[in-house]
């Protein structure tokens, strides 16, 4: 998952060379097979993100992600 910057567009192209970028830098069990950009994380109050909510969303789709 990632939040981009105000002013920058998630496209495919975008996609594509987030994980391009990572395959040529980590090892091969660390490349991002899915990549979903969001507007926000869903936070709790103290500012840490919400895993749990997250992991919960992605199981409620039919296919298990997006």
């Amino acid at each position: 998952f990632i939040k981009l910057n105000p002013g920058h567009e998630g496209t495919d192209t975008l996609k594509h060379e987030l994980q391009d970028l990572v395959r040529t830098r980590l090892s091969a069990h660390e490349y991002p097979r899915l990549v979903e950009f969001l507007d926000e994380f869903p936070l709790t109050t103290t500012g840490k993100v919400l895993r749990r909510v997250r992991r919960e969303r992605d199981r409620s789709q039919p296919d298990g992600h997006q």
